[in-house]
């Protein structure tokens, strides 16, 4: 029996992107904030900060869908400062 292997998904520099990891994408003409939450075989799915998809039924928040080198990782201090600034 065949057991599949782990899917790596790297940013634009090469670095691996995990589950809570910070990343900084493009969407809707904007660079947005978000947080990986779970990666599939084809994306890594991210939790925007700045605009976030809702579901007009639930209002619960849907990720974004993203391919690995169109995100950027970056330091939580880094998040942190940008939140605080806005």
């Amino acid at each position: 029996m065949k057991t599949k292997e782990p899917v790596i998904h790297l940013d634009y520099f090469g670095r691996e992107l995990l589950p809570g990891d910070f990343v900084v994408f493009y969407s809707w003409k904007t660079f947005q904030v978000g947080q990986v939450q779970k990666s599939t075989p084809a994306f890594v799915l991210v939790i925007g900060f700045d605009r976030a998809l809702t579901n007009y039924r639930t209002d619960e928040k849907v990720p974004f869908r993203k391919r690995g080198h169109e995100c950027l990782k970056v330091d939580e201090q880094e998040v942190t400062i940008h939140l605080l600034k806005k």
